[in-house]
């Protein structure tokens, strides 16, 4: 057992975390699959409006493998179809049927997967597949690449996600199930991650178990990867957070896919905030409690790395938390001359810093001014949890350049957003480096 030290990392004090324990939400009664949620997925759809599916039924293949699936997570009816730009597949809705349990044929192969083999081809029959992760460049895992390591998070990345020790004493046999069925599939070792700031759970009973301190965002499997056993040119490992594990080993001791998953509310928006057992893909109006007056804006994921999504929307495919936040939309006359008894600086530009608690100021979507011009400054470099420098990074993708985007560390960026949140130009750079990692990732992909 190691301890590490995440270097960097800021702590994103967030008022209205959600309370200790895990209460069961209503079955939702809509679902549905996001292939934008998998980054370099090209999906194929495979189903129509109106058609019956089970539970662990093909909605979605990948064009490039069509092993790779995303499934239904319950049984019911396509309710709909919905399109983004270039008609590509944004959605595919299932309408819930609540009275029905059946399941997709060939499922149960999940019970005898003995070997490695077995394993992965139960894992794609059984829609899991995806819950596995490449690092570096990000996409769900190469079935037919085994990994030099795989590195399962077992502690918050978020600061609003659902808590481990909230679920896992009581499911320990399924998480050590999963982890020793997917130490299996790695020529190296699994690394589990755990926190360092607390006695090591009972649970944490398989792998290397690794203990990380530091601040956000020492939950990240890529910075636990990168600071524990990173990958050298050529190789690959794959990134799991505790919840997939536990899905993969809950469903190998059942015989059918779980696509049970905790799911989180957060933020000033959620007058009850807590966490809730319900299914993947689940619509967000299945969360319980009641919401704020005003208007709001609802983010699904991270904190930094969530997306944007409206009150008749769904939860992605690797959501654990939910944000409702309430929406500034008019800017202050002068702002920059004012104290900002309100406003949060990790910087300590406002006066905020020194007089009030930090976690009792309302996190809002304001951005504190417009964009300006992207100068050189060490605010980002003094918050990047790994090595790289995201200033140069973001400008050497701002021009096309991947050879020297990757030369600067592109391959090792986790995305935790930290970047964005302490760009003091205002410039999307985290969105800037998912972009720049996905054209790497395409031309890796065409040679």
């Amino acid at each position: 057992m190691t301890d590490i030290a995440v270097p960097n990392g800021f702590d994103l004090p967030v008022a209205a975390a959600p309370r200790a324990g895990v209460l069961d939400a209503p079955l939702p009664a809509r679902v549905a699959v996001r292939p934008g949620d998998l980054d370099g997925l090209r999906p194929l759809l495979r189903v129509e409006v109106g058609q019956e599916v089970a539970a662990g039924a093909p909605l979605v293949t990948s064009r490039d493998d069509p092993r790779v699936a995303l499934c239904s997570p319950a049984p019911g009816r396509v309710e709909a179809v919905l399109r983004g730009p270039r008609r590509a597949v944004a959605a595919v809705v299932v309408a819930v049927d609540g009275g029905v349990a059946a399941e997709q044929d060939g499922c149960g192969s999940l019970a005898v997967a003995a070997s490695a083999g077995e394993l992965v081809d139960a894992l794609l029959a059984s829609g899991l597949w995806p819950l596995l992760r490449r690092w570096p460049l990000g996409g769900i895992a190469d079935p037919s690449v085994r990994p030099s390591a795989i590195f399962v998070s077992a502690l918050r990345d978020d600061p609003c996600e659902p808590d481990p020790e909230w679920v896992l004493p009581r499911a320990a046999d399924d998480f050590a199930l999963g982890l020793e069925r997917l130490a299996g599939l790695t020529t190296g070792a699994l690394y589990l991650g755990v926190d360092g700031l607390r006695p090591t759970p009972a649970w944490a009973a398989r792998g290397e178990v690794r203990r990380f301190t530091g601040r956000y965002p020492r939950g990240n499997p890529a910075v636990q990867a990168y600071w524990t056993d990173r990958p050298r040119r050529g190789e690959v490992a794959w990134l799991l957070d505790w919840q997939a594990a536990l899905a993969i080993g809950r469903s190998l001791r059942r015989g059918r896919p779980s696509f049970e998953r905790v799911v989180a509310t957060a933020g000033p928006g959620f007058l009850a905030p807590a966490a809730y057992r319900t299914l993947q893909g689940a619509a967000l109006a299945a969360l319980p409690g009641a919401r704020a007056d005003g208007p709001l804006r609802l983010v699904a994921g991270g904190l930094l790395t969530g997306r944007r999504v409206e009150p008749d929307g769904f939860l992605g495919f690797h959501d654990a938390v939910a944000y409702a936040l309430p929406e500034v939309g008019a800017r202050r006359l002068l702002g920059f001359l004012r104290p900002g008894l309100d406003r949060r600086s990790r910087s300590r530009s406002f006066l905020s810093t020194l007089l009030r608690a930090a976690a009792s100021l309302p996190l809002t979507t304001a951005r504190h001014g417009g964009p300006r011009a992207f100068v050189v400054t060490d605010v980002y470099r003094d918050v990047c949890p790994v090595e790289v420098w995201p200033d140069h990074l973001a400008k050497a993708l701002l021009v096309g350049d991947l050879d020297a985007a990757e030369a600067h560390g592109l391959l090792d960026c986790a995305h935790c957003g930290l970047c964005a949140f302490v760009c003091p130009s205002k410039v999307e750079v985290a969105e800037v480096l998912r972009e720049g990692a996905a054209a790497l990732r395409r031309e890796a992909a065409h040679g």
